[in-house]
């Protein structure tokens, strides 16, 4: 009986530090897919940091990607804005924006602010193409969205507005009438940036609707 019983502790020691093995090998494989813990999946800003300011990106990969990718835009933008470039290749930047937006739709093909602001970046790509496809997308997935409304505009502006369909054109109308109610100073600002954009919009009573 003391056999056994010696036994029967030696095979449960042995089972629970094999269980515990599994367990933080477990922990540290679901680790690895997160940026938070795997330096390969981290990709630094245009100013050289990998972290997010929301710390919950770093444990959620299509997250990290689209904070990313905007973080790209932003710094163009503001780049764009000011008396000198601090980047030597813009279009680099452009291109990492693309495939960080690219790679966080493969994880959420749902989101439609990622849409839009994959459309933004095919904008400042010059690729029309990607820009009407990311748009159209967007509008389907939020349709009256007032969070995503004024990046869809910006895009916009950087597109050649008669080369909308209608069912484009009734999209763009929303957005409009969402960016009057709630953003009015943003849209101004827009449509004085891009006055074949303004003309269409008052040409087709949009504008004042």
């Amino acid at each position: 009986m003391g056999r056994q019983q010696t036994f029967v502790r030696a095979a449960a020691a042995v089972l629970r530090v094999a269980l515990l093995a599994a367990a933080l090998f477990a922990v540290a494989s679901v680790g690895m897919r997160f940026p938070a813990f795997n330096a390969g999946l981290r990709v630094e800003d245009p100013y050289g940091d990998w972290r997010r300011v929301s710390s919950g990106a770093l444990f959620d990969l299509g997250r990290y990607r689209f904070e990313l990718g905007v973080a790209h835009l932003d710094a163009l933008v503001a780049d764009a804005l000011s008396d000198a470039s601090r980047f030597e290749d813009p279009d680099a930047l452009i291109e990492e924006s693309v495939e960080l937006l690219k790679g966080s739709l493969r994880r959420a093909p749902a989101d439609a602010q990622t849409w839009a602001a994959l459309a933004l970046a095919a904008a400042l790509r010059r690729d029309g193409d990607l820009l009407e496809a990311a748009l159209r997308r967007s509008w389907a997935l939020a349709p009256h969205s007032a969070a995503i409304s004024g990046l869809r505009m910006t895009a916009i502006v950087l597109l050649q507005p008669e080369s909308l369909d209608v069912a484009a054109r009734e999209a763009l109308a929303r957005d409009v009438r969402m960016m009057q109610r709630r953003q009015p100073r943003n849209l101004a600002a827009l449509l004085d940036m891009a006055p074949a954009l303004a003309a269409l919009l008052e040409r087709e009573d949009i504008i004042n609707e």
